[in-house]
């Protein structure tokens, strides 16, 4: 991910943790769809027809532990 000066400043004069900067700003993604597994394919196909481009960004999964976000 490319980081806009502004927000690699803040983090570095900040002395913010990449978790902090990703859970308190809004990194770019836009608009998002949560859907079953199964579906993926047929709303990126409907996408592309579109002329819409999507990329896969997670999955939801059960949380464990005191953990309930990780970003890899």
């Amino acid at each position: 991910m490319e980081d806009a000066p502004v927000f690699e400043w803040l983090q570095r004069e900040g002395k913010v943790a990449r978790e902090e900067m990703w859970r308190t700003f809004n990194c770019g993604i836009g608009f998002t769809l949560i859907l079953a597994p199964g579906d993926v394919a047929g709303v990126q196909a409907a996408l592309a027809q579109c002329g819409l481009q999507s990329w896969t960004i997670g999955e939801v999964v059960a949380a464990t532990g005191d953990s309930r976000v990780h970003i890899a």
